[in-house]
């Protein structure tokens, strides 16, 4: 699962599909998971990304 520190914050993105990008951000106290309807959708056409501040359940 692709992470990156920057500034003291760990953060977790997870890019999908191909194409223009399409960056999905949850509202406060969501999660990258709430996006996975979207994604299997989006990420036909476009290069989506999902991403957390944290590091992801289960990884």
């Amino acid at each position: 699962m692709p992470l990156a520190r920057i500034n003291g914050i760990t953060l977790f993105g997870e890019p999908i599909g191909r194409g223009t990008p399409l960056v999905c951000v949850h509202e406060f106290g969501g999660a990258h998971e709430r996006w996975h309807p979207q994604v299997r959708v989006f990420g036909r056409r476009y290069r989506t990304c999902r991403r957390d501040s944290s590091r992801p359940r289960g990884g």
